[in-house]
């Protein structure tokens, strides 16, 4: 992918391409990519999938906010926290696998993620924003240490009347 499409600073600040996969290098012209920038991706429409590379620490706010095309992503394994309406209105993922090192997944982080039947939350995460899957329609199974979370907790998280919450095996 050509290193014109980024506008960069060690930190992807806006995606200009119209690629419907791209893949975010480690590095353009030998400096690290170590965070996607708030509002990179904002209202990118023609992009279905993302590869994050693994030099990616952290992804700003509204990153990927109302992506309305984008299907799968797939984040970096040292990631530490999905920031807050990172995926909001991302109205056709179905597939984003949350790696074990996120601690945090903030306010509204996947609001509106119409088409997500299920997420897996690693029992790394120590905190979850509120209204984080709200208005994920399909959402039909959240796996989660359920020992680890009240149930008012869940009802701020999930909207329980859709989802079912399922231990997950650790």
């Amino acid at each position: 992918m050509p290193n014109e499409n980024f506008k960069f600073n060690s930190v992807i600040e806006k995606y200009f391409g119209a690629a419907e996969i791209v893949e975010i290098p480690s590095e353009i012209d030998g400096v690290p990519v170590t965070k996607i920038g708030d509002c990179a991706f904002e209202n990118c429409n023609t992009v279905k999938e993302i590869y994050i590379p693994n030099s990616v620490k952290e992804i700003g706010e509204y990153a990927f906010w109302d992506c309305r095309n984008l299907q799968k992503v797939h984040l970096p394994k040292f990631l530490k926290e999905i920031s807050n309406d990172t995926f909001n209105d991302c109205c056709s993922l179905i597939e984003i696998n949350i790696p074990d090192s996120v601690k945090k997944i903030d306010f509204q982080a996947f609001f509106g993620c119409h088409s997500l039947i299920e997420i897996y939350i690693p029992d790394s995460v120590e905190e979850i924003g509120e209204n984080a899957f709200w208005n994920c329609r399909n959402l039909r199974k959240a796996y989660i240490n359920i020992e680890k979370w009240s149930i008012e907790k869940l009802q701020k998280i999930f909207d329980l009347d859709d989802v079912k919450i399922l231990p997950l095996v650790i």
